[in-house]
């Protein structure tokens, strides 16, 4: 009897949750619009051209219980040649999301990593490409991260895990502006030593100062979807058909 009970219960669940629509974050300029900023990978030495961090800052909407999915863009052209170095390298990176510590400062605060994806490849493209391969579209899945309504979080493009090191290239990023509120678009160029190599760890690395786009109302360019919690209704819709059921069994 508890069983079918149950099922019953998981049924009304996964009834009501198949009504809530994701609620989506969007970020995106009207379409044919492409802004450009910063550079992200990882440049010649002593050239301060690339960042191996970047950072976009986000605030959960208040209905919203899980992130399932970050979608993000790159303008990927690149000349063959830059300052005498090779550039037609393809930047592995991953994408990391982290708490913002404090988001009332300007400076941004990562916190523990709470998720890390899988190696991202962004492949070299020539100037000579046709405009519309300029254009990477990434979508990285999350599997329903758990977050906390109303709190902010950034998802953070990491190319320093995966650095292959005397290779440069760099993407720069597509941006907007004046599009996003809650969040601030930073970027992390890494401390070299004096043979030009990247130092210190990821933990290193975010207790840095990061450089923040907030005074040029620069934002990266992003798709944020989140998964509804379950509201208040149907977790009553659910308790109130579990109670029938088992008064039903009960009077059988």
């Amino acid at each position: 009897m508890l069983r079918a009970v149950l099922g019953s219960v998981v049924l009304a669940v996964v009834a009501s949750s198949s009504f809530a629509r994701d609620i989506v974050l969007e970020n995106y300029p009207p379409a044919g619009t492409l802004g450009i900023v910063s550079a992200f990978g990882w440049g010649p030495p002593g050239i301060g051209v690339a960042n191996e961090y970047w950072a976009q800052t986000f605030k959960v909407p208040e209905d919203a219980g899980a992130l399932s999915r970050v979608e993000f863009t790159f303008h990927a052209a690149l000349e063959p040649e830059v300052f005498g170095y090779d550039t037609t390298h393809d930047i592995p990176f991953r994408l990391l999301i982290t708490p913002d510590l404090d988001p009332e400062v300007t400076e941004f605060r990562p916190g523990d990593v709470i998720f890390e994806s899988h190696r991202l490849v962004s492949p070299y493209v020539p100037l000579s490409a046709p405009e519309d391969a300029w254009r990477q579209h990434f979508a990285v899945d999350l599997a329903k991260l758990p977050v906390t309504p109303g709190r902010s979080y950034a998802f953070v493009l990491d190319a320093m895990s995966e650095y292959v090191p005397d290779t440069f290239s760099w993407r720069t990023g597509a941006s907007t502006r004046n599009r996003y509120e809650s969040g601030d678009f930073f970027s992390l160029r890494v401390p070299r030593d004096s043979e030009h190599q990247p130092v210190g760890t990821r933990a290193d690395h975010f207790a840095e100062t990061w450089n923040s786009f907030a005074p040029e109302n620069i934002d990266l360019q992003f798709r944020l979807t989140f998964v509804p919690e379950p509201s208040s209704a149907a977790l009553s819709l659910c308790c109130g058909l579990g109670w029938i059921a088992l008064r039903r069994r009960m009077t059988r």
